[in-house]
């Protein structure tokens, strides 16, 4: 009987201390959402583009993990096409811009990638991440074509990127 109460409490404490402990599935289409461009501008699904793919990466800029999938969407950004790129973060704009410029600063500089601000910390809950780096690749109708959080997947959304350009 205590031990029960004890597993219980511990759940709800790491449940409370950590949003991503329980979480369904990734969101299969793009949820509506409001979050802010780091101009301040407001930035809904309505913003996303009708006639590309959208690929959203969730990203902590204290995670090592994301500076790997940074790192590695930077290098690898021309195989990315003409894929709608978000990259969003919970973190302020002087993290963000100092992280993204030590590791990434040619990719800030592209008209298709644009960052974004979650200050209401809306997208763990309408997109459902499992852990950081959270990435998703969304098809022209916003279906959900690929999730992963783990950095060494980006050939994969390469991969089906490619296939579904072609």
């Amino acid at each position: 009987m205590i031990l029960s109460k004890l597993m219980i409490g511990l759940l709800l404490f790491v449940t409370a201390v950590n949003p991503f402990a329980i979480q369904s599935q990734p969101a299969n289409r793009i949820p509506a959402f409001q979050l802010a461009t780091f101009d301040g501008a407001s930035f809904s699904q309505k913003n996303l583009p009708k006639n590309q793919l959208v690929f959203f990466c969730f990203f902590d800029i204290t995670c090592d993990h994301c500076r790997h999938a940074i790192i590695t969407i930077n290098k690898e950004y021309s195989k990315f096409g003409n894929t709608a790129i978000y990259l969003v973060s919970l973190d302020n704009k002087q993290g963000v811009s100092n992280f993204l410029n030590r590791y990434a600063s040619q990719l800030t500089t592209k008209k298709n990638v644009t960052l974004l601000h979650d200050a209401r910390n809306e997208f763990i809950y309408q997109f459902k991440p499992k852990k950081y780096p959270a990435m998703y690749l969304y098809s022209l109708k916003k279906a959900l074509i690929l999730y992963a959080d783990d950095e060494k997947s980006i050939p994969f959304f390469i991969k089906k990127i490619k296939s579904v350009a072609n």
